[in-house]
């Protein structure tokens, strides 16, 4: 499973350290940090170009509504198919 994280800043963020150890006690995870100090974005494009088989996929996506739309639009338009998106539904304040 890829586990896809995005930040504003990951060297001041905390959870990044706590992520990364946590990640490293399970060879099944693959942990993905998005800095966006350093341009570093999630999208559709990330996720169907990041080197693995998207096809039968599923997305769980936790995140701002916003993005969370953008990335399930641009899946739909991929050339493949996902088995699932998944989105948790609540709104930042």
């Amino acid at each position: 499973a890829d586990l896809h994280y995005c930040t504003r800043n990951a060297g001041q963020d905390p959870m990044v350290d706590r992520l990364r150890a946590l990640c490293d006690g399970f060879p099944g995870i693959h942990l993905e940090i998005h800095d966006s100090s350093k341009g570093q974005r999630l999208s559709a494009e990330t996720l169907s170009t990041n080197g693995r088989s998207a096809a039968g996929a599923e997305v769980w996506f936790c995140g701002p509504a916003g993005l969370g739309e953008a990335i399930r639009n641009g899946l739909r338009a991929a050339p493949f198919r996902l088995t699932r998106f998944h989105k948790e539904a609540f709104q930042f304040r």
